[in-house]
């Protein structure tokens, strides 16, 4: 992208919105090494607070979002879908047998695994979609915009490309299996629409996991069509 710097009264840069500003004082007289050094200084800081909000926002593995900014996004998005009556979609990807691996080839294997799982999933989402990682195996699906059927085409995709593409550890390849769950919003009752949050969102779509991974006939549940034995 390209950068800009600017110079200019406080007053006057309070008035541009949509833009972030470092704050400095600059009393007269002036001179070009002082203007140059306290911009300097401003960059610097501004570089480390821009590292720091990010290090918060993401998992130290797979660099995807961590639990937590994810549940933040969801809940903004759960706002956007209530005042446009739009539908909003979560999804929690499960890796089967996960304890297994890590038992067998340790925590190298795992990150690797991890990473390799990101960028598969990152090559089949929108640009308006996210990825996290909300478990130590389970990573999440942000889909604004979509109902839990268009969910579970996406969510089969990536599945089925799991599936085909191995993942390699050293001289040792193993096939890689998914099972996931979807919770969308709205969802079925009135009372659902008024009291779902990020929070419940994610745990539907953790039950509706659990229980795909309970079933002998499927890989992916979604949480509407087990919703009243839920209740």
């Amino acid at each position: 992208g390209i950068g800009m710097i600017q110079v200019m009264n406080h007053e006057d840069a309070q008035t541009l919105p949509g833009h972030q500003f470092e704050v400095d004082f600059l009393l007269p007289p002036l001179t070009r090494f002082e203007v140059l050094s306290r911009v300097s200084t401003a960059l610097r800081h501004s570089e480390t607070l821009s590292s720091l909000e990010s290090s918060t926002q993401t998992d130290e593995v797979t660099q995807l979002y961590n639990r937590t900014y994810f549940l933040k996004r969801l809940a903004g998005e759960i706002a956007l879908s209530k005042r446009h009556e739009s539908p909003v979609c979560c999804v929690v990807l499960g890796i089967n047998y996960y304890q297994v691996f890590l038992d067998s080839y340790g925590y190298e294997f795992i990150n690797g695994l991890l990473k390799h799982l990101a960028v598969i999933i990152k090559s089949h989402i929108r640009q308006e979609d996210m990825v996290a990682r909300v478990g130590d195996e389970e990573l999440a699906l942000l889909l604004p915009r979509s109902s839990e059927k268009g969910a579970q085409v996406m969510t089969e995709r990536i599945i089925r490309s799991v599936l085909e593409l191995p993942f390699e550890f050293e001289e040792q390849t193993e096939e890689i299996t998914l099972h996931a769950g979807i919770a969308g919003y709205p969802m079925i009752e009135e009372s659902d629409t008024q009291e779902a949050d990020a929070d419940a969102l994610i745990r539907y779509a953790r039950h509706a996991l659990h229980n795909a991974k309970s079933s002998e006939s499927r890989t992916i549940q979604c949480f509407g069509e087990i919703k009243p034995a839920f209740g």
